[in-house]
């Protein structure tokens, strides 16, 4: 095993990745035919203008297909609508839709304007419904520009225009299911975090009205997953997460979807055995369509790896990076690499550095020279924390120094999330500095900046895009100051963020000892 990963430190960057995309989205793999031929999706029909059998059949597909997140295969299907009718301007739509992955506050620009010119050139406006213009009409704000770099959730911005104009479909379509869906779909992508309780509320409402008539509406369970994923709401989720597998089964991110339901329990075992389902069900449609490794479940695979090692379960979970790196040596592709370091990052803070399954990944590093994404600050965040776990003052300055040259690169390129992240690994990576030089005042005021950042954080669903996350890390630094109820605060904190993590539960178990063991003096 461990000879295996150490080969993978030759391994060269090819080209720079595409940041826009967010971690999960596969941005390697162009277009590729519906798996099953679009079997297994759920139910739902939206009525739209053709003249073609064949289109429309198409097109239902490839809305199933943009529901459930399945984008190369829902552009795919939208793509074939055109071609069997090149006058549908819907299918132009759903070629649109399918560029902006709103749950995930992630865009593909290029794709969308492509879309609108072809539309434009070619779809025919004069047959259209008062529905179907309403919805072209919200696309067309969706992908307005933004010179302002509005974020998502702030008036004036494409997705706040996106759910206004939706709003005012809803108004005059109360009824129709993909109005209601779609309107549900732009609130939450104006929310503030899962945790924006008020905004996933609204979404909620939408979403069980439609699943009341139609239990089977792929979209309508996917993204009411999307809207309880906390702790506090979650409970509203459950009839999704035990459906929406069994509905959409032809989806990979379907059979992973269950898995932020039962990340809201900490249910680590639920989890680990989704996600290794989805990934092999990922490589039984790579074999089917003969495909590259790029479109296997590996967004589920950091899951299975984060839930083993709340487990303790460290060699199991070295077993399963251990695919990881396999794969990248066989296809080091961007994809892949990403995947990868979020994984290792991850390991490297949530396991024990003395161990031999610790040892092993940090000396197994991945090049990522050049590139600016959050998966590299993740990487060098982490070696921040084990060097300064370990008093190793000189990974400290070299993961410090690589840093900061991050940090001179223009990380506008960043999807929003992305973009907070190394905001706050950032902070944290000087606060690391700063502690094994002593320099207490110094990291407290960092940690501090990184906690108000990660509470503020747009996009912080499912397991930490910050590897040791900030509330997490400043209850340490309290603790070995003996501020007890503090750091009480910020493991809690923490728990609030990400259930039943095993390393807070330790901290705020400590804390509350000294606490009590303090109260009996």
């Amino acid at each position: 095993m461990k000879k295996k990963i150490l080969t993978l430190a030759c391994y060269g960057i090819l080209s720079l990745l595409n940041t826009a995309q967010a971690a999960h989205y596969h941005d390697d793999i162009s277009a590729f035919p519906p798996w099953k031929q679009g079997e297994n999706l759920g139910k739902l029909e939206l009525q739209v203008s053709t003249s073609s059998a064949r289109a429309y059949h198409h097109f239902q597909i490839g809305l199933k297909l943009l529901h459930t997140y399945e984008f190369p295969e829902a552009i795919w299907s939208m793509r074939e609508a055109q071609r069997h009718d090149p006058e549908m301007a819907m299918a132009y739509w759903g070629e649109i839709i399918a560029s902006q992955m709103l749950v995930w506050q992630a865009s593909d620009e290029e794709l969308a304007q492509s879309a609108l010119r072809r539309m434009n050139a070619n779809a025919n406006f004069s047959r259209l419904s008062p529905l179907e213009k309403g919805m072209i009409d919200a696309a067309r704000a969706l992908i307005s520009p933004n010179p302002s770099k509005l974020k998502n959730f702030e008036a004036g911005s494409p997705t706040w225009k996106f759910r206004h104009k939706m709003a005012l479909l809803h108004q005059q379509f109360p009824n129709v299911h993909a109005v209601k869906v779609f309107y549900g779909y732009s609130i939450l992508g104006t929310r503030q975090g899962v945790r924006d309780f008020a905004t996933n509320a609204q979404a909620i409402t939408l979403f069980k009205e439609v699943l009341a008539e139609n239990p089977q509406h792929p979209g309508a369970l996917h993204y009411l997953l999307h809207a309880t994923e906390n702790p506090v709401q979650s409970y509203l989720g459950r009839f999704a997460a035990e459906t929406f597998a069994d509905v959409a089964s032809a989806s990979i991110h379907a059979l992973h979807m269950p898995s932020h339901y039962y990340f809201t329990l900490g249910d680590w075992q639920r989890v680990i055995d989704i996600n290794r389902h989805a990934l092999k069900q990922s490589q039984q449609r790579a074999t089917d369509l003969k495909m590259s490794p790029d479109t296997w479940e590996f967004h589920g695979q950091g899951w299975v790896i984060y839930a083993l090692l709340q487990q303790n379960k460290e060699a199991d979970a070295l077993k399963e990076i251990d695919i990881l790196y396999s794969s990248f040596a066989h296809n080091p592709s961007h994809t892949i690499r990403r995947y990868l370091l979020f994984a290792r990052a991850g390991f490297l803070v949530d396991s024990n550095p003395s161990s031999k399954e610790h040892r092993a990944v940090k000396q197994a590093t991945v090049d990522y020279k050049d590139i600016v994404s959050a998966a590299v600050t993740a990487d060098i965040m982490a070696r921040a924390y084990v060097g300064w776990r370990t008093t190793n003052k000189a990974e400290v300055a070299s993961a410090a120094a690589d840093y900061k040259k991050v940090m001179e690169q223009d990380l506008s390129i960043l999807a929003p999330p992305e973009y907070d992240a190394t905001l706050i690994m950032d902070q944290m990576t000087q606060a690391f500095a700063s502690l094994i030089d002593g320099k207490h005042s110094a990291a407290e005021t960092a940690l501090k900046k990184a906690v108000r950042m990660e509470d503020d954080m747009i996009h912080e669903h499912g397991i930490p895009v910050v590897a040791k996350p900030a509330n997490e890390m400043y209850a340490d630094y309290l603790l070995q100051q003996e501020r007890y109820g503090e750091a009480l605060l910020h493991y809690r904190r923490t728990l609030d963020y990400f259930p039943k993590r095993s390393a807070a539960l330790k901290g705020e178990a400590r804390a509350m000892s000294e606490i009590y063991n303090a109260l009996k003096l």
